[in-house]
């Protein structure tokens, strides 16, 4: 490798690891409603099932998944996972 491909390489790794580190608690630690949507559909679809709970515990904190799991689904006042679940072709 010549000096600009490894001056290529290090700006990718760099742009990937400071993205990572301003995406991923942005995802978790949002109140935006879209974004908290989509995250608690993601918890609740992979701790749903037996095999794929691995895919919430390794890069969701606990107490994250804990608080999504415990939120009421509240049907009668049309909430979010509701209208989500129909948007994605449930009910």
């Amino acid at each position: 490798m010549n000096g600009a491909k490894h001056r290529f390489a290090l700006g990718l790794t760099c742009f990937f690891l400071i993205g990572i580190t301003v995406v991923y608690p942005f995802l978790l630690y949002t109140p935006n409603a879209f974004v908290t949507r989509w995250r608690e559909w993601y918890i609740e679809t992979a701790m749903g099932t037996m095999t794929h709970q691995w895919l919430a515990t390794w890069f969701i904190p606990e107490n994250i998944i804990n608080e999504v799991m415990t939120l009421p689904d509240e049907p009668e006042a049309g909430g979010h996972r509701q209208q989500l679940g129909r948007r994605m072709g449930g009910e």
